[in-house]
């Protein structure tokens, strides 16, 4: 074989080299059993020790990954319903606050109407005392003019007619 090669090789003709017709590339001296054996020797100890560790991993990386899908799934569902939750809080907490607001606004004008109520009453009293005491000095006064004017008549005509009347 190592004759036929050189005579390739060197481009001789194969004269004198003699060609074996027993020999069969494939299998010289039972070689390829020995690899395919080989091979089924390391698939099996691959297949048997190697294999199983990383489908192991590769079960439990799915399990987590699967895990944190759903949980993540349960963290939105979650972040919706908190989302939702707090919409309608702040709705809510707009509603209270406008009505109190609305509130706080009727019971100021009520307070504001009630004291001008009360400051219209309260001047209309003071108007109306007012009113009395000046007609009561008003009488008194005219009362006081009459007696005074009655007094100094008298004088008057006494010192017109001369006499005391």
């Amino acid at each position: 074989m190592l004759r036929l090669a050189y005579s390739i090789a060197t481009s001789e003709s194969p004269e004198g080299i003699e060609e074996e017709e027993d020999d069969i590339f494939l299998i010289p001296n039972a070689t390829m059993l020995v690899e395919l054996v080989l091979f089924a020797i390391v698939l099996f100890v691959v297949w048997k020790f190697i294999v199983p560790p990383v489908a192991k991993a590769m079960a439990e990386r799915q399990a987590k990954i699967s895990g944190s899908m759903s949980d993540t799934e349960a963290a939105t569902r979650k972040l919706a319903e908190a989302q939702a939750a707090y919409e309608n809080a702040m709705a809510d907490a707009r509603a209270e606050a406008n009505r109190l607001r609305e509130e706080a606004r009727a019971q100021h004008k009520a307070i504001v109407d009630e004291a001008a109520a009360a400051a219209q009453a309260r001047a209309d009293e003071i108007t109306a005392t007012t009113r009395a005491q000046l007609a009561e000095e008003r009488e008194r006064a005219l009362a006081s003019l009459q007696s005074d004017v009655s007094a100094l008549a008298g004088q008057l005509a006494g010192r017109v007619v001369g006499e005391q009347v």
